[in-house]
């Protein structure tokens, strides 16, 4: 390493720690990069201002062979990433915007009324560069800085700060462009790195050095200047407190090895590919974060999904357009949710695209292309589609969901809930259930479109207080859903609150279809709690009179439902709380939404209640879920001694003020 370095002691370690390269260094790299690799210039300073030796990995070009000395890694369509192995200051690496782990989260999550977005999807720029094109400049740092939170890992950070190697896998890193339209007219472009594997392992660097996950493209228009600030607090650092274990641990993770792709050829390992550099990035990402990664099964089939539909535009089954608003890395998406789910169901079931499917779900030969498998391919992407979809939606739609219907040919209109429900009712008077094109769609945007509002869970004994009479999979409720006038109203009422035509969760209706009401008259609405939504649901498509069957002694006395160890005990009581808790949530966000006759929002007028349950239940759930949820999550936000003695009072007893 021609780059001379500083001697430290810190937390009694000797540190060498990298003194920064010189301007003119930097810029003859950039130079010879923009020449080699036929970088553009902005993209060739990107990199070399992000080097810890610019100088000598402009040196190791050999005029006669400038790619001999990357790294060439197989990605699984045959294409060859090519590498550069170096060091890099992650002061000027970003993390993924669109990390695969992190996407579906986000993407499933709501801020301030306002669906957040991971980085849009990106574009090809010669030769091998990620071009994203962002409504704006804050959609960029917003996605990333979310994307950190979620993928934040205090055991990595830990790690790294104790290794004396700082990070030792590199992660692989990718030049990228943001070109951004200004509202005024004209364009502005930013040009930065970031990691397309090892984003945890940044943001951990991050974090250890105290940079801002939005650092790299806020300052991606003076890399030098951040670079040189966060150096000379780093040695600042390093001189007031060099005892200090954060001093140590930001010495380690202010470098790390890193693998920059600067170009990709194909199977030959010559010829340069010509376009389709993000598809290329996408097939190798998956291939490594997918398995053996723990990555959550959702997210595994949010990113497999994700390439599916990718797989269906390039072919020709769906346009760009449509593939965007699935997709939801963009603003403003167009077209019904209930429709996008549905163009989701019927790509999956076409029999058309039965050899694509299999491609993607099918991993050893002779293998049955089942509805699980179909399901589980575009689950996640289904459940995107809807705005503020429940907790419990996911798992009912990433198992058997499709009708058997659906497997055989039919067609999707787009008629509002109204039209599509007047068809249906039609179809089932004249006898033609089973072959209507109309009832299939309905079941294409209805059944989704149900297990989103929460009101259609996956099939669970506990979910159905044990009765026989009411489990089945959720394909099998909405095939019997639709043999019914009251399953069709139901259905059609799905729709129509997912595609914001009704603001109410579905009407209750009895099975001729006539619609349900209370003593006083008033119309009655399933509500989310799996016993007054999934159970009355299911009733009505499963038994005779579509009535839920009147308590018996075997399905409904406390007994029969008493666990027979302390370990079951604590499961079933933990059950219970998590529904307490789903159900109190929703009905908080109802109270937040309630308006009174002259439409004003009635919580800033009558406001909450004093009582000690509302302060002192979310802080002490949260630091026991911090102390024994999974992976110890965020410690740190509760240590040991903080949290309550077993059996010690935590919240008050709200009884006497009820009183």
């Amino acid at each position: 390493m021609s780059t001379s370095t500083t001697p430290f002691v810190l937390n009694k370690q000797p540190i060498d720690f990298p003194n920064l390269a010189n301007g003119t260094a930097v810029k003859n790299a950039a130079k010879r990069f923009e020449s080699a690799w036929s970088l553009p210039p902005e993209a060739a300073f990107a990199l070399a201002a992000a080097l810890v030796d610019p100088a000598s990995e402009r040196t190791a070009i050999d005029p006669k062979d400038v790619v001999g000395h990357l790294r060439a890694i197989q990605t699984p369509d045959g294409n060859f990433l090519l590498a550069l192995s170096t060091r890099v200051w992650p002061a000027l690496v970003s993390g993924d915007g669109g990390n695969g782990r992190s996407r579906y989260v986000i993407q499933t999550s709501a801020g301030n009324g306002v669906r957040p977005r991971p980085w849009p999807i990106g574009r090809h720029h010669k030769p091998a560069i990620i071009d994203y094109h962002p409504t704006s400049f804050d959609d960029m740092t917003a996605a990333v800085k979310l994307s950190a939170e979620e993928i934040r890992s205090q055991d990595l950070m830990t790690q790294i700060a104790r290794n004396p190697r700082g990070v030792w896998n590199p992660p692989v890193v990718v030049l990228a462009r943001a070109y951004i339209k200004l509202p005024g007219g004209g364009v502005k472009e930013f040009w930065f790195l970031h990691t397309i594997d090892g984003s945890t392992r940044v943001e951990a660097c991050h974090e250890l050095i105290d940079v801002s996950p939005t650092a790299p493209i806020q300052h991606s228009e003076a890399p030098l200047d951040f670079l040189r600030t966060t150096h000379a607090r780093l040695i600042d650092k390093f001189n007031t407190i060099p005892t200090s274990p954060r001093s140590l641990a930001a010495a380690r993770a202010a470098t790390m090895p890193a693998l920059i792709v600067v170009g990709v050829v194909e199977a030959d390992g010559v010829t340069p590919i010509s376009s389709g550099f993000p598809v290329v990035v996408n097939d190798y990402v998956e291939s490594v974060h997918v398995q053996p990664r723990p990555f959550s099964e959702a997210a595994q089939s949010n990113v497999i999904g994700e390439r599916f539909v990718l797989t269906l535009e390039k072919e020709g089954w769906l346009n760009e357009d449509e593939s965007r608003a699935i997709l939801g890395r963009e603003p403003d998406v167009g077209g019904k949710p209930s429709m996008r789910a549905a163009t989701l169901v019927e790509a999956v079931t076409a029999g058309a695209n039965d050899a694509l499917v299999r491609d993607f779900v099918i991993t050893e030969d002779g293998a049955r292309l089942t509805k699980v498998k179909r399901a589980r391919l575009i689950g996640p992407l289904v459940v995107r589609q809807f705005e503020d979809p429940a907790a419990t939606a996911e798992r009912a739609l990433m198992r058997a969901f499709t009708p058997d219907r659906l497997l055989w040919e039919w067609e999707l209109t787009g008629v509002d809930s109204d039209t599509l429900r007047e068809q249906c009712l039609n179809d089932l008077d004249n006898g033609q259930a089973e072959v209507s094109n109309r009832i299939a769609e309905l079941m294409a945007r209805g059944g989704p479109a149900l297990c989103a509002a929460g009101l259609l869970l996956s099939d669970q004994e506990s979910t159905v207080r044990g009765i026989k009479e009411l489990r089945g999979g959720v394909d099998k409720v909405v095939e019997a859903l639709a043999k019914t006038a009251g399953g069709i109203n139901v259905l059609a009422d799905a729709v129509a609150w997912a595609d914001g035509e009704m603001l109410e969760r579905p009407r209750q209706f009895d099975i001729e279809g006539t619609p349900k009401k209370d003593g006083n008259g008033d119309q009655l609405h399933y509500s989310t709690p799996w016993w007054e939504g999934n159970m009355r649901v299911r009733a009505l498509a499963f038994i005779a009179d579509g009535e839920l069957p009147k308590p018996t002694d075997k399905n409904d006395t406390p007994d029969d439902d008493t666990p027979k160890s302390p370990e079951e005990d604590y499961r079933y009581k933990e059950q219970r709380l998590i529904e307490n808790l789903i159900a109190a949530r929703q009905r908080l966000l109802d109270m937040a939404a309630a308006v009174d006759d002259q439409q004003r929002k009635l919580m800033p007028r009558l406001r909450l209640s004093k009582k000690d349950i509302y302060t002192k239940l979310p802080p002490l759930l949260t630091q026991l879920y911090a102390k024994y949820g999974p992976e110890d999550v965020l410690d740190a936000l509760g240590e040991e001694d903080d949290l309550p003695d077993v059996g010690a009072p935590t919240v008050q007893d709200d009884t006497e003020d009820d009183e």
